[in-house]
């Protein structure tokens, strides 16, 4: 059998491949093969997001967008920064995974980073933890400021 009799079926409705061998002038399958296609994995990073955090839109965005894509064919995690003012109600819900330091510059050095995890609505959230530069009553601080705080997130 040449190579060109060899066909695949990738179906939008599950996370299986279908294969087959068959003749093309007569349509004859003579074996079915299933194989597992791997999830696609889709990351948001983003300064804000609802529930959690929200100043505008993009809160809005992030918040909804990830509850889009299917679960059995796309794995979405969302990052955010770990902010003060983040309501209790989430904050407590929080799971500590990690934690390891990082050096921005020659003169930023040793930043402690800690990482928490909440599983909400069917996606996984990691918050980026640091109370230098999430301490705050409001997301979004002065330019200068928000340079510095958003290098360290990036």
């Amino acid at each position: 059998m040449a190579f060109n009799d060899l066909w695949v079926l990738v179906t939008l409705f599950s996370n299986k491949v279908f294969m087959w061998n068959s003749f093309p002038l007569c349509g004859i399958i003579i074996e079915e093969v299933f194989l597992e296609v791997r999830m696609k994995n889709i990351l948001f990073v983003a300064s804000e997001c609802v529930p959690f955090i929200k100043t505008g839109g993009l809160a809005d965005v992030i918040g909804s967008l990830p509850n889009e894509f299917d679960s059995q064919n796309y794995d979405v995690r969302v990052i955010l920064p770990l902010y003060s003012c983040i309501p209790w109600e989430y904050r407590n819900r929080f799971q500590y995974m990690q934690h390891f330091y990082l050096s921005l510059s020659s003169s930023v050095k040793d930043k402690y980073v800690g990482v928490f995890n909440y599983y909400y609505n069917r996606i996984n959230y990691y918050f980026i933890d640091n109370q230098e530069y999430f301490t705050c009553d409001h997301p979004y601080g002065s330019t200068e400021w928000d340079i510095e705080r958003f290098a360290f997130f990036d």
